[in-house]
This record gives C-alpha cells, sequence and structure tokens, in this order.
C-alpha cells in the first residue's frame, strides 16, 4: 500500500515537527542561536580589523585592564 501526501500536508506535518523541536530542545536552540550570532559578530570584527593597523600587545592588554 502505498500512502501519497500532498503539498499542504507535507508543509503541515513539517511545521508541526519544527514546533516540536523547538519546544522540546529550548535550551539547545537557544544556544545554538547564541553561538551564531557571535560567530557573525566575531567574523565582522576579523573583518574591520583587517582594515587597520596592528595594535600591540600592551596596547590590548591596558585596554583589559580598565
Amino acid at each position: 500500500m502505498e500512502m501519497k501526501i500532498n503539498d499542504q500536508q507535507l508543509k503541515i506535518a513539517f511545521k508541526d515537527a519544527l514546533f516540536e523541536l523547538f519546544n522540546e530542545n529550548k535550551n539547545f536552540v537557544k544556544s545554538t542561536f547564541v553561538e551564531v550570532i557571535e560567530d557573525i559578530a566575531m567574523g565582522k570584527a576579523i573583518k574591520e580589523g583587517d582594515k587597520n593597523d596592528l595594535v600591540s600587545e600592551k596596547e590590548i592588554f591596558e585596554i583589559l585592564d580598565k
């Protein structure tokens, strides 16, 4: 017996599966989202850093010590 599913049924099933995944794994989804945002920010910071002159280690530690 072959089971057929139309596009609308598939769409509803996919939405239900995603909803269930997010509800059951809220911490995983949240931490994954945070990591993605951090990675994007790091990539932007690296690009911005490539545009500027190098800074000495001493200058960096002086800023961090403030």
